[in-house]
Parts: C-alpha cells; structure tokens; sequence
C-alpha cells in the first residue's frame, strides 16, 4: 500500500515538474519538495491510522486447511448409531422420537478433536522476510547518515573562523537584519567550499582559499552559498536524505531527490548571478570547479 501510493504521488511531481520546466528552477523545486513532503506525511498517517482506516479494497485469500477442518460435519447415515431402527432414523420426524434416544446420540461437536496450530504458510514467511531486509536496509542507511552528521559536527569543532576581507564580503552578501546568518570557516581537510548545519549555518572554505579563488571568484562562490542559505537547502536536503533512507527500496523517490538537488543548484546559480557577479565570470568558475 504504501509502495502504490508513493508511487502515485512522485510519478504526479515528476510530471509537474516536467512541465514547469519552462518557469525556472524554483518552480520546480518548490514542486518537488511538496512532493517529498507529501510521501512523508502520507507515510506517516497511513502508520498512525491503519487501524483506525477501513482499506479501500480488500484481498481475499484462499482458506487454510486448519479453518477447513473447523467447520462441524455434516450429519450423514454413518453417523447415525446403529441402535437406532432405519424406519426411525430416516422416516420419522425427530420430535417423535423417545427422549431417551435424543439424549444418547452423540452431538457432532464434540466429536471434533481439537487440532494443532496451523503451521506457518510460504507467503507469511516472505512477508516476514521481506519486512527484515527492508528494515535492516533503512537501519543502515540512517546509521551512515548520522555518522555524517557527526563527521560534519568533528569537521566544525577543527576548522578555524575566518575574519577579515572575507568574512567581511559574507556580511555584505547576507540581507540586513538576517536572522542567524551563516559564519565563516576555513579547514585544510575539504577541497571544495560547502553550506552545512541547519540552527548554526556555516559556510566551509579549503584552507588555501586565498591561493585557490581571486577575489571575483571568493564573492561568487559566498553568493552561491548564501543563496543555499536563504533557500533553506540544507534542512530540505538533510530530510531529503532521512526520507530516502527509511523508504530506499523506492526508486522512484531517488530520482526526485536528484531532480530537486538539481533544481536547488541552477536556482543558486540564478540568485548569484542577482548579487551582482558576471555571467561569463560565473560560467568560468563553475567550469573550473
């Protein structure tokens, strides 16, 4: 159940996003994060209200042996005693016959002898199997997820605040009266510059910046951070992240993922190009990158 409509729903923001393809990026993320919000909260409430929710439609299977078995016998001529005359048996109503032999035949009832648990089926053991690798599979992927976290948490503790031109640049970058702005941090063991933390934001630079980027090249890629920033695309990604590792065994919510990181970067690449950065400048450091 959860497989189908999960399905439905990411099969239904591919081709919205499809088709506001010609509306920019950020129509299109804005698309795929209602998505990815949706199979959540469907997930989610299908969890909380099972029992509660009658199923729209129903499988009917086949019954076992044990309930088969169960089922009383049906009277039949062997089981009428053989004290019994045929003429009474077979001809006469039962209200005329003698209390006494009402009584001594026996009920069919407690001729059935209590049988022994059914043994478990091939389906049930499938289920069970399949409900393991699936758990097992998500246990793992949260597991790496949150040794990354840790690894990211180490990673800031190490890393040394930035002051000076470039910190001061990040200022001019972020709008006036920004609530909780990102920081600078520089770290000799990333190669690449990065957005990372969702309640203390903090923009990571390689130790050799300063050699790496030219001033034009440091402003553009603070914008490009920045705008990571205001959009909110580290908290979007870090559940992003959360919500494919719990439901991996659906690949379709991959792709999603994929489109919207997508989307997130080529809107960065917009609002950069807003803060003031050259086009053709802009193209020569994402190429270098």
């Amino acid at each position: 159940s959860l497989l189908v409509q999960s399905s439905l729903i990411l099969l239904l923001g591919l081709l919205l996003g499809a088709l506001l393809r010609r509306h920019g990026p950020q129509a299109q993320s804005l698309i795929y994060r209602a998505t990815l919000a949706t199979v959540a909260l469907t997930g989610i409430a299908s969890l909380i209200f099972s029992s509660h929710v009658q199923p729209i439609w129903r499988i009917s299977l086949p019954a076992g042996a044990a309930a088969i078995s169960a089922q009383p016998p049906t009277p039949s001529q062997a089981d009428t005693p053989a004290h019994l005359p045929t003429a009474v048996a077979h001809s006469e109503p039962l209200t005329t016959m003698p209390t006494g032999v009402v009584n001594a035949a026996p009920s069919p009832q407690t001729d059935i002898l209590p049988s022994a648990p059914p043994a478990p089926r091939l389906g049930s053991r499938w289920h069970l199997a399949a409900i393991l690798i699936w758990a097992a599979g998500a246990a793992s992927l949260l597991l790496w997820l949150f040794v990354g976290q840790i690894y990211l948490l180490l990673l800031r503790r190490k890393s040394d605040p930035l002051n000076g031109a470039a910190a001061d640049m990040l200022r001019r970058l972020c709008p006036e009266r920004a609530l909780n702005p990102p920081i600078l941090l520089a770290s000799p063991h990333i190669r690449s510059p990065f957005l990372a933390g969702i309640w203390h934001p903090a923009i990571f630079l390689p130790a050799s910046y300063e050699q790496d980027f030219t001033e034009d090249e440091l402003r553009m890629v603070l914008a490009h951070e920045v705008a990571h920033w205001q959009n909110r695309d580290n908290a979007w990604m870090l559940v992003t992240r959360a919500i494919c590792a719990v439901l991996w065994i659906q690949p379709l919510l991959l792709l999603v993922a994929r489109r919207m990181m997508q989307a997130s970067e080529e809107n960065c690449d917009i609002a950069a190009l807003t803060m003031g950065c050259s086009a053709r400048s802009y193209a020569d450091c994402l190429l270098s990158f």
